[in-house]
């Protein structure tokens, strides 16, 4: 008697597993398609959707496709990794495997599209900041090649001096991605002077990432001998990271550009907001400047579209409402608002603790939220969905401060602590126990912002609140 799966028609075993490949289960999909050969095409159509290539993994990526070429089509995405900058790897003559790979997912297939491949990420381990060796190598036989004309999207991190052959050689690219990678731009003939006639293909972005204002504008908006390269008329989703709410002011321009299109706007901070962060935010506040608060230099009163806000900020300030409350301010961002508009989801993930010593998570009720939540209503009116979601990321300083007393104390009295609290297993459970008690306060002021600051907007709209203990541990 055939099996449930044998009367299933192949489309509908497909749409399974599209749906599970969807929700994120990559290890059931991995599990049934060594559990039943049906469904073991589409499975490896997802699984081998996105490939990460090392010096390592070649060879066995290589032994795969050799096994089974038709994994070759459904490659889309592939992730070149670096080692401090060598890719001798892919250029030598002795890298026959690397090409074969590269052959197999470039070969046109019988979809409309030449090839499945869309997306390459490009960035250096073990070594960051390490200058990519061999570029000309690189460019010639590996990216203009197999690369540059298939990709739509391009993403490079922590490679800095890529040249800027890279972006002019791509055909379609639609999404760029420059993260810790500042571009030579005057590599090769590109921006030299003694060849005015080179014009750079601009690319028409759609969605833009990056961490060098200053470079972006450069190939936006550029001045003789260098060419503009990208045109953000039609740029849908922003992506900044950032080291402090005062860079966003470097943005306006870019905001402006593209505020016909934007639809989506990310500021993010890059590094960690308990080191960098912290200090350069003490200086801010110190120097502060009331043209460079953040309701004055993000302004989005030409974005109709803009549905997805996205911003880091630090809570913990004991006045509300002054000039270094986020919450205060992003009230003055949403005001400007063009109305009507389209903005339906905003998320926040709040620092707490990393720049005001803060005692307790409930000192983030001291923020302006009574102003924000009037905004919020306002955003949200004759809105179909509307969602706030907010991260709350507690820096739990008094734990830290108990700690470095107690490892003095031991100091002092000539007691090894750290072996004693090996052998009882103390130090771990009261770490543990630390960071239960922070978890339930946290809850406890998450509870209070939705009952009591947030109470309207609930009742109305999706409101997530969500929390993380960061609890530094000692070296």
């Amino acid at each position: 008697m055939p099996s449930l799966v044998d009367v299933l028609p192949q489309d509908l075993i497909d749409r399974l597993i599209d749906l599970l490949w969807s929700e994120g289960k990559r290890f059931d999909i991995r599990k049934y398609a060594l559990l039943c050969r049906v469904f073991l095409p589409r499975s490896q159509h997802h699984l081998f959707s996105y490939i990460k290539l090392d010096r390592g993994r070649v060879h066995g990526f290589h032994e795969i496709l050799q096994r089974t070429p038709s994994i070759a089509k459904a490659v889309r995405a592939v992730h070149l990794v670096l080692d401090g900058g060598r890719c001798d790897w892919m250029v030598e003559a002795w890298a026959a495997d690397f090409m074969y790979i590269l052959k197999s997912i470039t070969q046109p297939t019988t979809l409309p599209e030449s090839t499945s491949l869309r997306e390459l990420k490009i960035e250096t381990q073990y070594s960051s900041g390490s200058n990519i060796k061999s570029a000309q190598l690189f460019l010639e036989r590996v990216f203009k090649p197999f690369f540059a004309p298939h990709i739509t999207s391009l993403h490079i991190e922590s490679l800095p001096k890529v040249p800027i052959n890279v972006i002019d050689s791509c055909v379609a690219l639609t999404e760029l991605t420059l993260v810790s990678a500042p571009l030579n731009l005057n590599y090769g003939r590109s921006n030299n002077q003694t060849h005015p006639q080179f014009s750079p293909r601009r690319h028409k972005l759609r969605r833009l990432e990056y961490t060098d204002p200053g470079e972006v504008k450069l190939l936006t908006i550029a001045a003789p001998p260098t060419r503009s390269r990208l045109d953000l008329s039609e740029l849908r989703s922003l992506h900044f990271h950032m080291e402090s709410l005062d860079e966003a002011a470097s943005q306006q321009w870019i905001i402006d550009e593209s505020a016909a299109t934007l639809e989506e706007l990310h500021f993010k901070n890059f590094d960690d907001p308990g080191e960098s962060l912290a200090i350069y935010y003490r200086i801010f506040i110190l120097n502060y400047d009331k043209e460079s608060e953040l309701g004055w230099f993000i302004n989005l009163k030409a974005c109709p579209n803009l549905r997805v806000l996205d911003l880091d900020i630090r809570l913990g300030h004991p006045t509300a409402g002054g000039n270094e409350d986020d919450i205060h301010t992003l009230s003055l961002v949403l005001s400007r608002l063009p109305k009507p508009n389209r903005l339906d989801t905003i998320r926040l993930e709040a620092y707490v603790g990393y720049v005001w010593s803060v005692d307790d998570p409930q000192d983030i009720l001291n923020a302006d939220w009574e102003s924000l939540q009037s905004q919020l209503l306002d955003v949200a009116a004759g809105k179909a969905i509307f969602e706030f979601s907010f991260m709350m990321t507690y820096l739990n300083v008094n734990y830290e401060a108990r700690m470095e007393q107690g490892s003095e104390e031991g100091m002092e009295d000539g007691s090894d602590s750290s072996e004693e609290g090996m052998e009882d297993g103390s130090d771990s459970s009261e770490e543990g126990m630390e960071e239960r008690l922070m978890r339930d306060r946290c809850e406890a002021a998450l509870d209070r912002l939705r009952t009591e600051k947030l109470a309207k907007l609930s009742s109305i709209g999706i409101v997530n609140l969500t929390h993380y203990v960061d609890i530094p541990h000692q070296s």
